[in-house]
């Protein structure tokens, strides 16, 4: 999986310690004579950079040799151990600037930085009294330092990792935690061990199914209790171990997975400080540190709760949480050391190996082998870490990964490549080892979360690469999961029964198993036929055409005729919990996948963002299928399921937009009886004529008889009735077919017919053709003509239809049912009121109407006032007003229309009051001729009743100009000095006006003039306020001329001028916000002022910064 590359070897005699420093990528060297050597990486080899002779010679005082190096990026400080002194060297130039001097024999240290809160932790354990000693410091300031003791003069520390509580510390006896804080604890976590009910893990679960079903199988023991831990006793339970026949384990068990396939031999100078290792870290995935703990055979996380529900930190409580890692400590008994290095992985090496392990599983990524002999190992920067060898070799390796996993991740034939491990696919058939496949998961995993991926690849485009490690570990981890899955199959296929371990065991290993699917978005054709049951399974060949039999053994089948050799399938409660989210989620990115066919849609893992298409979800060699029928197997599918494990779900699936199997869909629903959902199914698909089939033909089913069978057909009624008031009005004439079936079918009064009809009809949505409502009005008028005519009334009303023809329609409805004085006032209403009919149809119909010989004067009368609302609207307004004065001798109404439409249409209405004055001119002369005194009389009382309504609207010499001279000017006396009083006020309005206009033009001009005239004098001396440059006489350039906020005038240039005005704009926004913050600013400074009257002066800054925004007198500027 990983191999290390040696770069370099350096020989250096005299080693006494090394430490390099990954911040400037340098290796420190101290000598045993005192001197230290700097190396410098360069082109991955080591160069010496410089050389400090004799430098600690000074600092050890007693000449005690250096036992260990320590350096903290943040204090850029190299931390020099040695018995009773550590010193504090300067990062660059190694020159001592501090010490810290413990007479009691400094035993070991440790140096721990946090990168979030900037804060280094120096701890370290004396060798008298067992104190334990903490130096913080913070944001590279000194802190504090605490000390505490241990509880046996016998204890020696381990390991220390840091928390954001405090220290986790453990030495050979026991494990502490070390509350920091303004109230330091130091607590020996002895107390609430507790072991997980059921481990975390897949193949863990496996593990301890196959335990629990041995219980069942040959003894029918009962259930074993899960064992507790408490006060700080662990009892650790053996793990069982699958059967060798299994398919898991063809050639080892689990037990087995963890021993060397070959004895390991005795090496020179073997030590084996194993047992004593206690060492505490963080992984990568957790919050809490972790020990590793070979004293106990167990890995503890250590989790701090709060017991009072606060998030308090003075109040503190924890739980271990106990792993039994027994096979661990077993298989790696040989190393001595451990170092954690990222992503769940260790590096463990003894005398002559390392080893790169997964922390969980012991699975092992690198192995190198040391032949001089390791007296330690350094983690360096990046992929690199250093090894001290016995000869005193600095021996520098990169580790990477190996030509197997660089072939694969850069799309090269993996047979080619790794003569270990098979093809993998995801439709080829599982041969592998388990093991080899759990491995590589694993593997794959590290690689792809480590922090140093890009490196770890060794590729020319390394994103690239990684993509396909991603796609890669997508098709393991798929692969891995199903075969978990035939494996727990396998062992509860023929038990009887399910104890409640077994039960809660199974739930959460396919809640694993499909939370990864969901998460790898996995094939769901093959998730599909591996893990659903056969009536689920079944549809991927009755829906896709393939059988793909390649992915079963060969006991198993998938076709109609035959049945699976398993019986087990996935409990309804957990298939409702895990297997239909993954449906939904699968069917969520195929509908996606339609609506973005080129671009596709983005698988995420991690951090990697991956542009899929539909090809992903496919299976090799295998016919492809189209987006379309992949979505039709899902929705299938999850129909399927709804139907049998979660009914409630299924109103609401159907009725809204899906592509299931029609056949299949509206078997299933009939032969369940489930009508609401196929009535609701059809509706969706758009079915109309088969769903209203459906419903009616149970209204000819002659099984029930009497009053069971007419509450049938009532309730077919009310079925079909609510069915056709939510058809499209695209189907009009399937709701028409129906509508009469209901009306044939249903014999009953008027006033029925008029519900069954309106209730379908009457729609207040408009319809997407206008043409659908002269339908819809002619198909009602064929049962009932009064409906018809509601019709039209509702459709206008509503607002949902403006056809002029459908008003013309209803006009003549309404002009055959002229009588009627409610018709009446709506037509009346309907021709004033609405402007959608066509005038000059109505006004046909109405001139139709008048020459009938049968009318009424009252009717006759009417009909030639309705004329007028067309002629209106043609603008004949002069014939209008003849049948209002002259035909219906309506002063009045001839008076109201003259007015109207002098309001609406001034020029209009003057022109058509002066056609009427004319009129009553001539009607005078005419009258005056005669003899008919009484007519003469009349004539005159409507000139002066005319003059007294309209006069003002009208020019007065032309209404004077045409007035008969027999008329008296005692007459119109009152009325003339109304249209003179009216005329002076109009005048005198207009004299102000102008007045007031030429008064603003004098004072625009002279603001002009003044404006114009202003001048400036540029001299030889005058330079320019913001660049303090003279003015070349000889220049073309444009210049500004500014009125500063002070009064003041200034000139400046054309470039200087725009950065000004930049600023005094800045200033001003600054002004709003400061007067915006401190409204009274104003007011509290003039107060201040006049308390003073005059002892003292405030003066205003001129920085327009700090002046409101009313002191800011800026003027435009104008260009010279």
């Amino acid at each position: 999986m990983l191999r290390a590359r040696l770069l370099d070897t350096i020989n250096s005699p005299g080693i006494a310690s090394i430490l390099p420093i990954d911040q400037s990528r340098r290796l420190v060297l101290v000598k045993t004579n005192g001197n230290i050597e700097v190396y410098s990486k360069e082109d991955k080899r080591l160069k010496l950079f410089q050389t400090y002779p004799k430098l600690l010679q000074d600092i050890n005082t007693n000449n005690s040799a250096v036992r260990d190096l320590f350096y903290s990026e943040e204090l850029s400080t190299v931390f020099v151990q040695y018995d009773n002194v550590i010193a504090l060297l300067n990062g660059t130039n190694f020159h001592l600037y501090d010490r810290i001097t413990d007479k009691r024999t400094i035993l070991k240290c440790w140096l721990l930085e946090s990168q979030h809160d900037k804060t280094t932790y120096l701890i370290y354990q004396t060798k008298e009294y067992s104190k334990i000693r903490v130096l913080i410091w913070h944001n590279r300031t000194y802190k504090t330092v605490l000390e505490t003791h241990l509880h046996s003069n016998n204890e020696i520390m381990k390991s220390v990792d840091f928390d954001k509580m405090g220290l986790l510390i453990t030495t050979n006896i026991g494990i502490y935690f070390w509350q920091l804080g303004p109230q330091p604890k130091f607590a020996k976590l002895d107390k609430n061990f507790v072991k997980l009910k059921y481990p975390n893990d897949l193949v863990s679960l496996l593990n301890e199914l196959q335990g629990q079903t041995l219980k069942i199988r040959p003894s029918k023991q009962k259930k074993a209790k899960p064992e507790l831990y408490n006060k700080g006793k662990i009892s650790n339970d053996n793990h069982s171990t699958i059967s060798k026949s299994s398919k898991i384990s063809a050639k080892s068990s689990f037990s087995n997975l963890w021993r060397r396939k070959d004895e390991v031999t005795t090496r020179k100078k073997q030590v084996n400080n194993i047992a004593g290792i206690r060492y505490a870290f963080h992984t990568d995935y957790g919050k809490s540190p972790v020990v590793l703990d070979q004293i106990t055979q167990n890995l503890f996380q250590l989790e701090i709760l709060h017991g009072d529900g606060s998030d308090s930190p003075s109040t503190p409580s924890y739980k271990m949480i106990v792993h039994d890692h027994s096979e661990f400590f077993k298989h790696y008994s040989m190393f001595s050391d451990v170092q954690y290095i990222e992503t769940n992985i260790l590096m463990l090496n003894n005398y002559e190996d390392i080893k790169f392990v997964d922390c969980n599983s012991g699975f092992t990524f690198l192995d190198q082998n040391i032949s001089e002999g390791i007296k330690s190992v350094k983690l360096a920067n990046d992929t690199v870490f250093l090894v001290w060898t016995d000869d005193d070799q600095i021996q520098l390796y990169e580790y990477q990964v190996d030509d197997d996993v660089r072939s694969a991740i850069q799309g090269v034939n993996d047979s080619q490549n790794d003569s270990n491990s098979e093809v993998f696919s995801l439709c080829s058939q599982l041969n592998t080892e388990f093991e080899d496949l759990w491995r590589k998961v694993l593997f794959y995993k590290f690689f792809l979360n480590s922090s140093n991926s890009i490196i770890l690849c060794n590729s020319s485009n390394p994103q690239e690469s990684l993509n396909i490690a991603a796609m890669k570990l997508r098709d393991l981890t798929v692969m891995w999961c199903l075969e978990i899955f035939e494996q727990m199959k396998s062992l509860l296929d023929d038990l009887t029964r399910y104890s409640i371990e077994i039960t809660n065991i199974q739930n959460l290993i396919i809640r694993d198993i499909f939370t990864s699917f969901i998460e790898f978005w996995a094939p769901p054709e093959l998730i599909i036929l591996k893990t659903f049951p056969f009536r689920l399974s079944r549809l991927v060949s009755d829906i896709t055409g393939e059988d793909h039999q390649c992915l079963f053994q060969d006991n198993e089948v998938q076709n109609d005729n035959k049945t699976k050799s398993t019986t087990y399938e996935i409990p309804a409660k957990v298939f409702t919990e895990w297997c239909i989210p993954y449906l939904v989620e699968m069917r969520r990115h195929m509908k996606n996948l339609m609506i973005n066919k080129e671009k596709g849609i983005t698988w995420k893992y991690q951090d990697r963002s991956i542009q899929e298409h539909f090809d992903f979800f496919l299976l090799n060699d295998h016919k492809s299928p189209t987006i379309e029928t992949m979505l039709e197997l899902l929705d299938t599918v999850l129909f399927e399921a709804y139907l049998q494990y979660l009914p409630t779900m299924l109103g609401p699936f159907v009725r809204v937009s899906n592509m299931c199997n029609e056949k299949i869909v509206a078997r299933d629903l009939r032969e369940h009886h489930l009508f609401e959902e196929l009535i609701d199914f059809y509706f969706q698909r758009g079915r109309h004529t088969e769903a209203l089939e459906f419903l009616t033909s149970e209204f000819f089913n002659e099984a029930e008889t009497g009053a069971t069978r007419d509450e049938i057909k009532g309730k077919i009624k009310i079925l079909v009735i609510a069915y056709l008031t939510k058809v499209p009005s695209d189907f009009l004439d399937i709701i028409f077919k129906y509508t009469s079936w209901l009306l044939e079918n249903f014999k009953a009064t008027t006033d029925e017919h008029e519900d069954i009809l309106a209730s379908i009809l009457f729609r207040d949505s408009p319809l997407k053709q206008k043409t659908y409502y002269l339908k819809i009005y002619d198909f009602i008028n064929i049962y009932n003509q009064a409906l018809s005519m509601k019709y039209l009334e509702f459709i206008f009303s509503t607002g949902i239809s403006d056809s002029a023809h459908l008003h013309t329609i209803l006009i003549r409805r309404y002009l055959q049912e002229i009588n009627n004085t409610r018709i009446r006032a709506k037509l009346k209403s309907m021709l004033e009121t609405t402007i959608f009919y066509d005038p000059q149809n109505v006004l046909v119909l109405l001139e139709e109407m008048l020459d009938k010989t049968d009318l009424s004067d009252d009717q006759r009368s009417f009909l030639n006032l309705l004329r007028t609302y067309p002629l209106n609207r043609l603008g004949e307004h002069e014939k209008a007003l003849n049948i209002l004065y002259v035909e219906l001798s309506s002063y009045s109404n001839a008076s109201s229309y003259c007015e109207k439409l002098y309001h609406i249409e001034e020029k209009e209405g003057i022109r058509v009051l002066m056609y009427w004055y004319q009129k009553l001119i001539e009607e005078y002369g005419q009258n005056s001729d005669g003899e008919a005194e009484n007519q003469t009389k009349s004539a005159t009382e409507l000139i002066k009743r005319f003059l007294k309504d309209h006069s003002r609207k009208l020019d007065a010499t032309a209404v004077l100009k045409i007035l008969p001279k027999t008329i008296s000017m005692d007459d119109l006396g009152d009325i003339l000095i109304e249209i003179v009083k009216f005329n002076s006020i109009k005048k005198n309005d207009l004299r102000i006006v102008k007045n007031v206009l030429q008064v603003e033009l004098v004072n625009k001009s002279k603001e002009l003039n003044d404006f114009l005239s202003t001048n400036v004098n540029l001299t030889e001396m005058y330079t320019c306020p913001v660049c303090n440059k003279t003015f070349s006489s000889f220049t073309v350039d444009s210049i500004f001329w500014f009125d500063m906020p002070n009064d003041k005038k200034c000139v400046v240039h054309y470039n200087c001028g725009r950065v000004l005005q930049s600023r005094l704009e800045a200033n001003i926004q600054r002004k709003k916000s400061i007067q915006e913050k401190f409204p009274n600013f104003l007011q509290i400074v003039r107060k201040c002022c006049s308390r003073l009257k005059g002892v003292h002066s405030i003066k205003y800054s001129s920085k327009a910064s700090v002046l409101p925004q009313d002191h800011l007198n800026f003027l435009p500027t104008k260009r010279i």
